[in-house]
Parts: C-alpha cells; structure tokens; sequence
C-alpha cells in the first residue's frame, strides 16, 4: 500500500512511488538538529518557547501538508 515491496527471501526496500509520497527529511539528522538549535536559543533568550513552538508546528503542518496531498497517488498504485 505504501510503495514497500514484498518478498520475504530478500529486506524490503522503498519503490519509487512510496518515496515520492514521503518526506525523507524526517529521516535526517537535520530535523532534529534544527530543533535542538532552536531548544538551545530559548536556553539563551534568542527565542521564546513560543517562537520555537510556532516555527515547528509550521513546519511539520507543511510537513504532513504534502504527504496528506500525496495519499490519493498511493491509494491509485495501491488499487492497481
């Protein structure tokens, strides 16, 4: 359903046409690293806990945003 192939002699790997549906960003380092930033700039009163809070909400909304839009691609490579 998610674009995962399945063969159980062999590890499953991503197709194409679940990747194109997914963030991968969320799977990097540097998602996290960008808050930790943030968390550290509030520690040092460059931010509010309010500024960090509305930047990452914006941020994961965009987030979920695209691969929401993306469901009715895989819902139609699913059906096939």
């Amino acid at each position: 359903m998610f674009g995962v192939s399945v063969c159980h002699s062999k590890p499953q790997s991503p197709q194409p046409q679940g990747l194109s549906t997914c963030d991968a960003t969320l799977c990097e380092p540097e998602v996290r690293a960008l808050i930790e930033r943030e968390c550290a700039m509030v520690a040092t009163a460059e931010l509010t806990s309010a500024e960090v809070l509305r930047r990452n909400v914006a941020l994961f909304q965009g987030k979920f945003q695209r691969v929401a839009g993306a469901m009715n691609e895989v819902r139609n490579t699913a059906a096939r």
